[in-house]
């Protein structure tokens, strides 16, 4: 018992140990934008919150979101 408690303290401190550096990179907006791609992908992908939800849930056709504002 002993040994398995020590050995997870030791997997444990290992995992400490090991730091993983993280790096900024550019958004696929950006990248697009740069190749000059932004708008074709804009207009064939057109923004659309509605689709996350499913329709057969709607209530009187009421919106789910409130996108007026």
């Amino acid at each position: 018992m002993k040994l398995a408690i020590t050995l997870c303290a030791l997997v444990a401190l290992a995992e400490c140990l090991l730091q993983v550096p993280l790096m900024k990179m550019k958004t696929a907006r950006e990248t697009l934008e740069e190749q000059g791609l932004w708008e074709e992908y804009r207009l064939k992908y057109p923004y659309n919150p509605t689709i996350k939800f499913d329709q057969s849930f709607m209530v009187a056709g009421e919106q789910m979101t409130n996108d007026a504002d």
